[in-house]
């Protein structure tokens, strides 16, 4: 039966091993989800972007709209009045309800595909969390080995493992110089 040194050298390693592992699946956990995050927030920007397009449409909308009824309004005026509108004037005022319904079309477009451009780094910022809680996972394993081997590498060196270990010369018939330089003691 192993002696209590050995017992708290193995439960201590296993602790360590154990505490590493743990985290590395923590700061997965913690990758997926940011991933999850990220992607839950993309798909409310998209949403967004395809509510914005809408309005920019339904805005459009609305100016034509506007615009017969201006134009028909300025007409029916000049009509009343007995002097047609003038055409120039008329053609000023189709230009510039022309270019309102652009430039609304315009903001939304521009504040739609700023949307998606968000949505999609945030997709991309979401996959890159996943990927870095992936690696340090993996790398809280290479640290557990390595903790394990390090616990291994002290036990046998201390003669608690295996067959004696490095740190006793009891019964070779090598002194610790002799056993480098090949001497033996008792000749």
């Amino acid at each position: 039966m192993a002696d209590p040194v050995t017992w708290a050298l193995i439960g201590g390693t296993l602790l360590e091993s154990g505490g590493q592992i743990r985290e590395g699946q923590l700061a997965a956990a913690r990758g997926e989800a940011s991933n999850d995050i990220a992607r839950y927030n993309a798909s409310l920007m998209e949403r967004q972007a395809a509510a914005r397009r809408e309005a920019a449409n339904f805005e459009d909308t609305r100016q034509v709209r506007r615009s017969k009824m201006v134009l028909g309004s300025e007409i029916a005026q000049g009509g009343a009045s007995g002097v047609v509108s003038d055409v120039d004037a008329l053609a000023d005022t189709a230009f510039q309800l022309a270019m309102d319904r652009n430039l609304a079309l315009r903001q939304g477009l521009v504040e739609s595909t700023g949307l998606l451009n968000q949505a999609a780094m945030t997709r991309a910022q979401g996959k890159f969390a996943k990927q870095v809680g992936k690696s340090q996972r993996d790398m809280s394993y290479v640290k557990a080995g390595g903790s394990i081997l390090a616990g291994l590498y002290t036990g046998y060196n201390r003669g608690l493992l295996g067959s004696g270990g490095g740190g006793s010369t009891a019964g070779t018939g090598f002194s610790g110089a002799s056993r480098r330089t090949g001497s033996f003691r008792g000749l």
